[in-house]
C-alpha cells in the first residue's frame, strides 16, 4: 500500500521574494567557483535550502518567555507607543524570582511582580511537575471551547489538571494544607483581576491586584498569592514587594458646567504613576420623576416603609396592597418607593482625547457612596481606570448608562502636582 503523498506546498508557505533572489545569487557564485562535475541543479539546490531552514525552524521550535512587560505591550486599548511607555517602566521597576511552592502535581512560581502604590502586578506561572500532566485554566480554555476532559485528554496525549483563580490573601487568612480555599477573586481586603497564556505545557497568569478600601499594601508586611487546585492541595507564595512610585494626585478641571437637572458634579480627582492612573467622580444626580398628586392613587401594606406605583414592587404581596391616595398613604408614614416612584437615573462617564480615543481601561465601575436608598442626597460616585499616560486636554462624556445616549459633554484639562 503506498503512503500517502503529503502536501508539502500546502503545509509550507513561499519563502520571501528578497530571501528567494539572495538565494539564488548565492548558489550561482558558488556554481562559478566549483568544478564542472559537482554542480547541483539551481532549482532543485533552492528547493532543498528553503525546505531545509524550514525544518531547522521547525525542530527548534520557539516557545515565548511571557513577561509583565509582554501582557502590557500588548494591550489592544492602547496605541503601541503608549503601551511600550508602560511596558518600560513595568520591565525597570519589577522584582524577578519571588518563590515558589508545589503540591506534587503543580509547581506555582512567582517569576515577576512590580508594584508602583496603585496596584500590584504579579507574574505567576503554573507548571506541571510531571510530563504527563497538562494544566488547563477551568475559567479561560474549558469555557472558550466547551470541550470534556476526556476530548481534551485525547489531544494533548496527557493528564488534565484543573487549576483556579489566583487571588491574594493577607497572612493572617492563609488556608493550611487540603484545607479547602472557597474565595472568588477577592481575597479579603484585595481585588484580584487576571489575564492567561499558554507557554508550553505551562500556564502564565498576569494577576492585577488592588487594595481595597482602608487598605494599603505598604502598611502590610507581606501577602500571600493562592491558587485553589481542584482537588488537590493550594498553591501559595508569600510576597514581599516594596513599590517603586509615589501616585501622583491631580485633577480633572472641568471646563463648563452640567445642567443642574442633569447632575451636580462635585468633584473629579485623577491618581497616576507610570503604570496606572484611575479617575474618580463624585456627583449627585437629581431625580428623574416627580412625586404623584396627592390625589393618585398607590400601593402599600400596612408593615411597608413605602407607597409604590406598582402594586407588586420590591416583593410587595398584591392581595395584601391598600390602594389608596398619596395623602392617606403619607398619613400613615409612608414615604414614596425609590425603586418605582423616586426612580435614579443610571448614568456612567467616558473620558476622551481630543481625537476622540477613548482614554479609559476595560469597564468603568458606579458605586454608590451611601448605603440607604436616597442616592439622590448623599451623591454618587464612579470609577474609571485609564491609561497612565494621559492628554493635556480631554472631554468629559455623561451617557445614558442603559441606551449608551451622549447626554452632555464638556472639555477638561488635567492636570497633576495637585498633592
Amino acid at each position: 500500500m503506498n503512503p500517502k503523498p503529503i502536501p508539502w506546498k500546502q503545509a509550507y508557505p513561499d519563502a520571501p521574494a528578497p530571501f528567494t533572489r539572495a538565494l539564488e545569487k548565492t548558489l550561482i557564485n558558488l556554481e562559478e567557483a566549483r568544478p564542472a562535475r559537482r554542480r547541483i541543479p539551481l532549482r532543485a539546490a533552492l528547493v532543498a535550502a528553503v525546505l531545509f531552514s524550514l525544518a531547522a525552524g521547525m525542530a527548534t521550535a520557539w516557545v515565548r518567555h511571557w513577561s509583565i512587560a509582554d501582557f502590557l505591550r500588548q494591550d489592544a486599548a492602547l496605541p503601541p507607543q503608549e503601551a511600550a511607555q508602560i511596558a518600560g517602566a513595568a520591565r525597570e521597576a519589577s522584582v524577578k524570582n519571588l518563590g515558589s511552592d508545589s503540591n506534587g502535581v503543580l509547581r506555582m512560581t512567582v517569576r515577576e511582580a512590580v508594584y508602583d502604590g496603585m496596584e500590584m502586578l504579579v507574574l505567576v506561572e503554573v507548571a506541571p511537575e510531571h510530563d504527563d500532566c497538562y494544566p488547563v485554566d477551568w475559567l479561560t480554555e474549558w469555557w472558550q471551547e466547551s470541550l470534556p476532559q476526556e476530548e481534551l485528554e485525547r489531544r494533548t496525549g496527557k493528564r488534565i489538571v484543573e487549576t483556579g483563580e489566583c487571588f491574594f490573601l493577607p497572612p493572617h487568612r492563609m488556608p493550611t494544607g487540603r484545607e479547602p480555599v472557597y474565595e472568588d477573586a477577592k481575597g479579603g481586603e484585595y481585588t484580584t483581576t487576571f489575564a492567561v497564556k499558554r507557554e508550553g505545557n505551562s500556564l502564565v497568569y498576569l494577576l492585577t491586584v488592588r487594595p481595597g478600601e482602608g487598605t494599603y499594601m505598604d502598611e502590610e508586611e507581606s501577602v500571600f498569592c493562592v491558587m485553589p487546585c481542584s482537588r488537590l492541595d493550594p498553591l501559595a507564595v508569600r510576597l514581599e514587594i516594596e513599590r517603586f512610585s509615589q501616585p501622583e494626585v491631580g485633577e480633572l478641571v472641568i471646563n463648563g458646567a452640567f445642567d443642574e437637572a442633569l447632575l451636580t458634579l462635585r468633584s473629579a480627582v485623577l491618581t497616576r504613576t507610570p503604570l496606572n492612573a484611575h479617575l474618580a467622580i463624585d456627583f449627585i444626580l437629581p431625580t428623574s420623576a416627580t412625586p404623584p398628586a396627592s390625589s393618585d392613587l398607590v400601593y402599600f401594606t400596612q408593615g411597608g416603609v413605602f407607597y409604590h406605583a406598582v402594586s407588586g414592587c420590591m416583593g410587595m404581596n398584591p392581595n395584601l396592597a391598600e390602594h389608596r391616595t398619596v395623602t392617606e398613604a403619607e398619613s400613615l408614614g409612608k414615604e414614596p418607593c425609590p425603586n418605582c416612584i423616586l426612580v435614579l437615573p443610571e448614568m456612567r462617564f467616558a473620558l476622551l482625547a481630543e481625537d476622540g480615543r477613548n482614554l479609559e481601561m476595560g469597564q468603568s465601575s458606579v458605586e454608590i457612596s451611601n448605603s440607604g436608598p436616597w442616592g439622590a442626597a448623599d451623591g454618587f460616585r464612579q470609577t474609571m481606570d485609564l491609561t497612565s499616560v494621559l492628554p493635556e486636554t480631554c472631554v468629559l462624556q455623561v451617557l445614558n448608562a442603559a441606551t449608551g445616549e451622549v447626554l452632555a459633554e464638556l472639555p477638561c484639562n488635567i492636570h497633576f502636582g495637585a498633592n
